[in-house]
């Protein structure tokens, strides 16, 4: 059985979603209180970023189509970068991060929508701009490109 890869879109995709990614999680560690740019935790950030983007990216360089291939990217961006802006907004709001054991304060943002989002400071939709800018340039520019195709075996593969 072979694996159909696009070679040129494979790997562009990868460094561009892991590249985009990351910015988000660093625009994400700035707008904490704790911000330290050379920590380790940033190496494990970008660690982690790296094989979640492979694994999106390989999935979608499976699909035949092109502009669900990109669609399925752009939406994995998307999420990403509204998680990002939940998180630091919760962590405003309550002064915890978002996660299953604070799900029981779910209740308090519920009820007071009106309070989280007047909290929610302007400085926090900077987490957007890298996704509108991959987006911008993404379909604008690199659709045009022409892909060739990389038949892979299981045995490359592993």
């Amino acid at each position: 059985m072979k694996i159909k890869i696009f070679k040129d879109t494979f790997l562009f995709n990868l460094i561009s979603i892991t590249i985009v990614a990351f910015i988000i999680e660093l625009l994400f560690r700035a707008l904490t209180p704790d911000f330290e740019l050379f920590d380790i935790s940033t190496f494990r950030i970008l660690i982690s970023t790296f094989t979640i983007t492979f694994l999106v990216t390989f999935l979608s360089s499976l699909i035949k189509y092109r502009w669900i291939r990109n669609t399925v990217n752009s939406i994995y961006l998307i999420l990403y970068s509204v998680y990002a802006w939940l998180q630091v907004s919760f962590l405003n709001y309550l002064g915890v991060y978002m996660s299953f054991n604070t799900s029981s304060q779910f209740g308090a943002v519920k009820d007071y929508i009106g309070d989280f989002i007047d909290s929610i400071r302007l400085d926090y939709y900077i987490i957007f701009i890298p996704i509108v800018l991959f987006i911008i340039i993404y379909f604008v520019f690199v659709r045009k490109n022409k892909y060739e195709r990389l038949e892979l075996s299981k045995k490359h593969f592993l």
